[in-house]
């Protein structure tokens, strides 16, 4: 299902074990042959409830099909929804799609959309929504996908010149902080500031470092030799 499901059912009636779980026993009194439909049915049912919160949470039968499925609501305000549970292994095909749609209906006729969420609970109990409608969906006329193409391309033409801006800025602040860091130092041969340990002088606004490297004399090699 596209969105996350929210439901607030005031109160679950529960037990230590989920074998005896007031819902899935009312699940199994059906009597329906396809039992791991009925269990991917509470699973779904405590997710709707538990996890996603929906509201108006309601089990109900189909004695068409023999399954049992679920209704309920997003939101109070929202439509309700209807829910079929199916276990991870249950082979879809064209035809039984349209079958449930056709034929999974609340019991007052409330329901009138000719859509459907499949519930597909795994193994694990991890649960997989996906919502189908009867007929096809066409495609996209050549003006809508042109428009999609023309809409990419220029988001991606906008975060190009973005990014050239921000780094043209770091440049020149860069550029900016190295020539304040030249006129500093030419204005005062011994800036305060320097660390005479290690010649390094950091500039303010400017990540650029001078060495101040120690003036050196000539000595002949006589000298040297005497210095030894």
């Amino acid at each position: 299902m596209a969105a996350a499901m929210k439901s607030k059912n005031s109160s679950i009636p529960t037990n230590s074990s989920p074998e005896n779980h007031t819902k899935l026993i009312e699940i199994k009194d059906y009597g329906y042959e396809d039992v791991g439909q009925q269990t991917a049915c509470f699973q779904v049912y405590m997710d709707l409830c538990e996890v996603r919160q929906w509201y108006n949470v309601v089990i109900h039968p189909c004695e068409s099909l023999q399954m049992v499925f679920i209704s309920g609501q997003y939101r109070p305000s929202d439509p309700f929804e209807v829910v079929l549970p199916l276990p991870a292994q249950t082979v879809l095909s064209l035809e039984k799609l349209e079958q449930y749609i056709e034929n999974i209906r609340p019991p007052d006729d409330s329901f009138t959309n000719k859509s459907l969420t499949l519930a597909i609970v795994e193994k694990d109990t991890s649960t997989v929504y996906y919502r189908v409608s009867s007929g096809l969906v066409p495609p996209d006329s050549a003006e809508v996908n042109q428009g999609k193409k023309r809409k990419h391309r220029d988001a991606f033409q906008n975060r190009k010149a973005l990014s050239s801006w921000a780094l043209e800025q770091h440049e020149q602040k860069f550029s900016a902080g190295c020539e304040q860091a030249e006129a500093e130092i030419s204005s005062d041969p011994d800036p305060q500031g320097l660390d005479p340990g290690t010649g390094h002088i950091e500039t303010e606004g400017s990540d650029v470092y001078r060495t101040k490297i120690p003036e050196l004399k000539p000595e002949t090699l006589s000298e040297r030799d005497s210095n030894s």
